[in-house]
Formats: structure tokens, sequence, C-alpha cells
């Protein structure tokens, strides 16, 4: 899976804490979704690691979704 521009620039701007806007928090989603479905994980595992077991973050999930 190639880099997307667009997610690597909102990832880069999470990580010098500049401002993203609703519409990139929802690609940014979205992308993560089908990052872990292509790892074949269950529905299951996938809201247990997006909402209930965030790692190695300072930043609580409900702030980046």
């Amino acid at each position: 899976m190639l880099p997307n521009p667009l997610i690597v620039s909102i990832l880069h701007r999470y990580e010098l804490n500049q401002p993203v806007t609703s519409e990139e928090k929802a690609v940014l989603h979205k992308w993560l979704i089908n990052v872990l479905r292509t790892i074949k994980l269950s529905s299951e595992d996938i809201i247990r690691t997006v909402i209930f077991e965030p790692e190695n973050t300072d930043v609580p999930v409900r702030e980046y979704f």
C-alpha cells in the first residue's frame, strides 16, 4: 500500500500539533479503518484497536476522530 500524500500531510500536521479540519479527520478515520481491514482484523478487533486501546499516544482517541 503506497502512502497517500493527503494522509501523510494530515498525520504530519497532527505530529506538529497543527490544526486539522473535521473533513481531514474523517478522511484519516476512513483510511485507518481500511488499513485495519487490509490486515484482516475483525470488526471487534477494529473497534477495540481504534476506540478502546490506543497505544503509544498521549492524545485520547476522541481527539483524533
